[in-house]
């Protein structure tokens, strides 16, 4: 079993992949804010975190220059989940800051199942 943190806006998201992680045997999290989120990883360890880039206020790009500054990015495994195609570069950049995986929404929360299944919890 995982312990999984979701930072998307989006309650309308969370909530069903809430019961559908923690059905599979997960523990998941959410927040709907990037600044909570980032506090929220300060505090805990997760195994896995998803987030979205598009975001109000602070996005997704926010939270992983925030993690990457603090050295907190060597230590998560972070799949960013975008409604818009990235460019090479931008995608490229998210990678050498310690991404592990961008995926584009939408997203079928079975595959993702299958995809965390797949990493080794560090």
């Amino acid at each position: 079993a995982m312990k999984i943190l979701h930072i998307e806006d989006n309650a309308e998201i969370v909530e069903p992949a809430k019961l559908i992680f923690e059905s599979v045997g997960h523990t998941y999290h959410y927040a709907l804010d990037g600044k909570v989120a980032l506090q929220a990883i300060r505090d805990n360890k997760y195994d896995v975190v998803f987030l979205d880039l598009m975001m109000p206020e602070f996005s997704g790009f926010d939270v992983i220059d925030a993690l990457e500054k603090e050295n907190l990015m060597k230590k998560q495994i972070v799949f960013v989940f975008s409604a818009m195609t990235l460019s090479k570069e931008q995608e490229e950049k998210l990678i050498l800051q310690g991404v592990h995986s961008v995926l584009r929404k939408p997203i079928f929360l079975a595959d993702l199942i299958k995809r965390i299944e797949l990493i080794q919890v560090r």
